[in-house]
């Protein structure tokens, strides 16, 4: 289907404009049409990706100057535009690791370009955190309650009380919201290029994507982030959920190598994401200790994978 359905899409720019358009209006459907806008710009170049970007776009243009201008921002600039502007780059570098620092840089720029717009951002991403808590404590008051809404609800009254830990989310709020940005967007691309392989090199994709390894200047501002932050400046902190997105992904490749290159299977795979699922603390510290062993030492050269 997916094959039939990519060779209808790139066959015209009229064809492909209006399939992003049509996916960009249905609901829920939102992820296909940024697919549509990767495979046009990976295969057929920014200026036409550009042109499918830009009816894609349209629905959430209108939502906007109907006073939703948020959406603008979340849909259009967090959304389709990265996705197009990070297809471009993959299709001129062919480099994953190139298009994950990249973002990662993307990212951090915005951050610190925040912090110098605003000053105060996480007193902002305070009072955001407490209207948010406070609506929701009194929507939930005027419902009758489950015993596991009641629990919810202490939860939420418990939290309210406890400013540190509402100062504490409120200083990597930026960060976080970025890094899901990174990554939920590099997974669209991903499809994206997983669309193409399918389309005219169906083995192409495997290598590419288990071959990304940050290198000694991706691990020389990670320690600078992480240095800023034990300093207590505010940007670098606000940096530090970007900077682990960025060594998990890059993690996570390691992983699927090893995975090919030992001949595991689709079990340790499915075995590897029930325990991420189950224990993600642990299991994201790891894979950002082995992202940063492979920086270092080059793990894949080390344990014969390559």
């Amino acid at each position: 289907m997916f094959v039939r359905f990519g060779h209808y899409v790139l066959k015209s720019q009229r064809l492909g404009a209006s399939m992003a358009l049509l996916f960009a209006i249905l609901p829920l459907m939102g992820w296909l049409s940024m697919m549509i806008v990767g495979l046009v710009t990976l295969r057929k170049g920014p200026k036409e990706g550009a042109w499918v970007l830009l009816w894609a776009s349209l629905p959430v243009v209108v939502l906007a100057f109907l006073n939703y201008p948020t959406i603008l921002i979340g849909s259009v600039l967090a959304g389709s535009v990265y996705v197009w502007a990070m297809a471009w780059v993959l299709r001129y570098c062919s480099s994953w690791t190139f298009v994950l620092e990249f973002s990662a840089l993307a990212a951090v720029i915005v951050v610190l370009l925040l912090h110098g717009l605003l000053p105060d951002l996480p007193g902002w991403w305070e009072m955001k955190y407490q209207s948010i808590l406070t609506q929701f404590t009194q929507d939930m008051s005027a419902d009758a309650l489950t015993p596991q809404g009641e629990a919810l609800l202490g939860n939420v009254t418990e939290l309210l009380k406890d400013s540190k830990a509402i100062e504490n989310i409120a200083m990597i709020a930026t960060g976080s919201v970025l890094a899901f940005v990174m990554f939920s967007k590099l997974v669209l691309l991903g499809l994206a290029r997983w669309w193409q392989a399918l389309l005219f090199n169906p083995k192409g994709l495997r290598p590419e994507l288990c071959d990304v390894r940050l290198g000694y200047v991706a691990l020389g501002a990670a320690l600078i982030g992480f240095i800023g932050a034990w300093l207590s400046f505010r940007p670098a902190i606000d940096v530090i959920p970007i900077i682990f997105a960025t060594f998990i992904i890059a993690g996570l490749s390691l992983i699927h190598c090893w995975v090919g290159k030992s001949r595991r299977g689709l079990t340790t795979v499915v075995l590897f994401y029930l325990l991420l699922v189950l224990f993600p603390a642990f299991m994201m510290g790891l894979l950002f200790l082995l992202a940063i062993g492979d920086s270092l030492f080059d793990l894949r050269k080390r344990w014969q994978l390559t």
